[in-house]
């Protein structure tokens, strides 16, 4: 499933840059080592305070929500298990 929820995470990114949200992911897997067919999702930001107001702007869009309301329904049956982190680059 790894291949077809990094796909999905391509076109995620496709819809928000149509909207203007600012950020683009880092794709990485990892079938290697761990839990078989980890996928891990990246942005870069200039904050997190920023990021999500600017986030939160295009998802206001009602043509946002929907076209993100489908991609997140498809999104939910390629996921088995998350974790989140967020870190700091200095």
């Amino acid at each position: 499933m790894a291949g077809a929820l990094v796909e999905h995470m391509r076109m995620g990114d496709q819809i928000m840059s149509k909207h203007g949200a600012p950020a683009a992911s880092r794709i990485l897997t990892d079938d290697m080592t761990g839990r078989s067919d980890r996928v891990v999702l990246e942005w870069e930001v200039e904050g997190p305070s920023a990021s999500n107001t600017e986030f939160y702007q295009v998802m206001a869009k009602t043509e946002v929500q929907e076209e993100m309301g489908l991609w997140m329904e498809k999104l939910a049956t390629l996921i088995d298990h998350t974790e989140g982190e967020t870190r700091v680059v200095q």
